[in-house]
């Protein structure tokens, strides 16, 4: 039985692209655990969770540039009360 060279071909690059975004995935994960030690960890600081939560949510709207856009949804509700 001989193996086709262009099943084992696309096996390679099937595990290459899994590696990729394992790989990915690790980077994430470690950047997460560094904002929050960063952000959310020091001398006298204490979080319940939910505020915790909270602020992680706000800090990554503002950095993927959708602050606005939760400005919006936020106060959707005053365009409501003006009619």
């Amino acid at each position: 039985m001989t193996s086709d060279p262009g099943v084992a071909r696309q096996d390679n690059d099937y595990a290459r692209q899994i590696q990729e975004v394992l790989d990915e995935l690790q980077q994430m994960e470690s950047t997460v655990r560094q904002v929050v030690n960063l952000r959310l960890k020091g001398a006298s600081l204490f979080w319940c969770r939910a505020s915790a939560e909270a602020i992680l949510l706000l800090r990554s709207y503002y950095k993927a540039g959708r602050w606005n856009l939760l400005k919006r949804t936020a106060t959707s509700h005053l365009a409501l009360l003006e009619t």
